[in-house]
């Protein structure tokens, strides 16, 4: 969520949601300028309304690897996940959508690319926030 992100950290400049989750990833222990530092962009996929996601690739130990931030429904479809996983994670989104929350998925994979992805989990829950 720190990576995937075009928010400028500490001005507030960006999307809401952007600077949303740089706010939550401070929140979380995140060291935002210092990753952002240590990660600078390989390449970039802007978001799109029409591919509704972006993706940004970085270099990480000598390897390049990429993060994607978008719509549960297309990130799912991405996925290396089951059918069956795909499915309860979608009923899951859409559940919360109906709630009136906004779902945003995150995901990432080795090598500079946009399928076959992972999805990472971003909670303080799990014991460290994912980049």
């Amino acid at each position: 969520m720190v990576l995937a992100n075009d928010a400028e950290y500490g001005t507030g400049a960006g999307d809401p949601l952007d600077v949303a989750l740089l706010d939550y990833a401070v929140n979380q222990g995140v060291n935002v300028s210092e990753m952002l530092g240590e990660h600078p962009r390989w390449s970039l996929l802007p978001f799109d309304s029409a591919l509704k996601f972006m993706r940004v690739t970085v270099k990480e130990q000598g390897r390049l690897i990429s993060y994607l931030k978008g719509a549960p429904e297309v990130l799912l479809r991405r996925s290396l996940m089951s059918d069956d996983e795909r499915r309860s994670w979608e009923e899951k989104a859409e559940g919360y959508a109906v709630e009136g929350f906004r779902v945003l998925a995150l995901a990432r994979r080795a090598g500079e690319g946009d399928d076959d992805v992972v999805f990472s989990w971003p909670r303080s829950a799990l014991g460290r926030a994912t980049p």
